[in-house]
C-alpha cells in the first residue's frame, strides 16, 4: 500500500479495512478491497503449493494483525492466532532461562 501511495501521484494513503465490497465504488474502497482480497488470494496460493508439495494437508493458522480480517476472506484458515509469533517467543525465553 506504501508504494501505491507515495509513487502514484493521484492515489492518496487509505487505512486498510475490511472493504464492505469487493469491487469498490471509490478508489480508497478499491485499494482497500485490492488489499484485502489480494492478500487472500497469496494466502490460498500459498497454501495450495504447499499441500502439493507436502501430498496432505495441514493446518493452517493465520498470524499477525491482520490475520482476523484477511482470515474472513479465504477459505483455507483453519485458525487465528494474532499473537502465535509472541507466544513462540514466549515459550523459547522460558525454555532458555536458567533453573
Amino acid at each position: 500500500m506504501e508504494a501505491l501511495t507515495t509513487r502514484a501521484a493521484m492515489l492518496t494513503k487509505v487505512d486498510l479495512v475490511e472493504p464492505e465490497h469487493v469491487i469498490g465504488k471509490s478508489t480508497s474502497e478499491a485499494l482497500q478491497a485490492g488489499a484485502v482480497y489480494g492478500f487472500a488470494g497469496q494466502i490460498e496460493g500459498i497454501v495450495a503449493a504447499i499441500r502439493d508439495e507436502l501430498g496432505h494437508s495441514a493446518k493452517v493458522v493465520a498470524t499477525g494483525g491482520l490475520a482476523e480480517m484477511i482470515s474472513r476472506h479465504t477459505k483455507v484458515v483453519d485458525d487465528v492466532d494474532p499473537f502465535l509469533t509472541l507466544h513462540g517467543i514466549d515459550l523459547v525465553m522460558h525454555r532458555q532461562s536458567p533453573r
